[in-house]
């Protein structure tokens, strides 16, 4: 919550003093592994559009056919129409594309199909009248668990049962009489 207030804080500083030129915000997030931004459309003109991008570095190494991408908002002034699409880099077409959503409890998840670059671009309207708009995004990327790990964890989990039996049929236990 502290968070929250002082991103606003920052974000009317910014106002305040001025901050007039619109940017279209490049952020770079490695795999896996996670970033909050504030996108700052300060200046900007009511109904003029915008589109800001995440880039997103997958090796393979990290999560090859196996990478999720989880976005959120975070606090969201004076911008709205909000629409997210994946585009891979390499095969120059998109990974998903999602409606129109002007709301801060949306979340979104993509599946990264491979490695590579992709970009993560967030489009939307500017709808504050006199000094443009702003929204904080945060993103995840993080690795899906392979079925190799959900083996692993069976097995340790059948060893552990199977020797907590053998341990209790081997240990006589007192009873009452």
């Amino acid at each position: 919550m502290e968070e929250r207030i002082m991103l606003r804080n920052i974000f009317l500083l910014l106002v305040l003093l001025g901050a007039g030129q619109a940017m279209a915000a490049v952020q770079d997030v490695s795999v896996p592994g996670a970033a909050t931004t504030l996108f700052d459309h300060a200046g900007e003109a009511f109904g003029s559009h915008f589109t800001d991008t995440w880039q997103i570095n997958v090796d393979k190494a990290a999560v090859a056919n196996s990478g999720v991408v989880s976005f959120t908002f975070g606090d969201i002034f004076g911008v709205g129409n909000f629409s997210l699409a994946v585009w891979d880099v390499v095969k120059s077409s998109y990974v998903a594309i999602t409606p129109v959503v002007n709301s801060l409890d949306a979340a979104w998840q993509f599946v990264l199909p491979d490695a590579g670059r992709y970009d993560l671009l967030i489009s939307g309207v500017v709808t504050g009248t006199q000094l443009g708009g702003s929204y904080i995004a945060g993103i995840v990327t993080a690795p899906i668990p392979e079925p190799e790990v959900y083996a692993l964890i069976g097995v340790g989990l059948l060893t552990l049962l199977v020797s907590k039996r053998r341990r209790s049929q081997r240990i006589p236990t007192l009873q009452a009489a």
